[in-house]
């Protein structure tokens, strides 16, 4: 009867821990992805066809870059320190969905909202 008890105390403690750390696996995740930038312009990158760097204010970003020519397309972020941030890749049509999104709010002397936590939500403000 013991060893049942101790197996269970074990148990237990294995549950809580795995909770735990999937807990904050989660809140530091969120909290990664929870950022979103107001893009104002959309510049597209010299020789290329369908690679874009994207405009934005924020202080700690040097560039947004969408590139849907690159044989793997994808949307990164690099701080001021050069340093990747974020690193989506993306399938053509996903990053065309990007560009669309963006260039549309744009066209409408608007600016475009990027939302890391839903990059294909069709926002012109945020």
């Amino acid at each position: 009867m013991k060893h049942n008890f101790c197996f269970r105390l074990n148990e237990v403690r294995l549950i809580w821990t795995m909770t735990l750390i999937f807990t904050l696996m989660f809140v530091f995740n969120v909290k990664a992805y929870a950022n979103k930038y107001e893009i104002h312009q959309m510049e597209l990158q010299d020789g290329f066809d369908a690679k874009f760097e994207l405009k934005t204010s924020e202080p700690n970003i040097k560039k947004i870059e969408l590139d849907c020519q690159s044989f793997f397309s994808n949307l990164f972020i690099l701080n001021i320190s050069n340093q990747i941030e974020i690193d989506f890749y993306l399938s053509i049509e996903e990053c065309e969905i990007i560009y669309e999104n963006i260039s549309g709010c744009l066209n409408q002397n608007k600016k475009a909202c990027l939302k890391l936590d839903n990059v294909f939500e069709q926002k012109c403000e945020c």
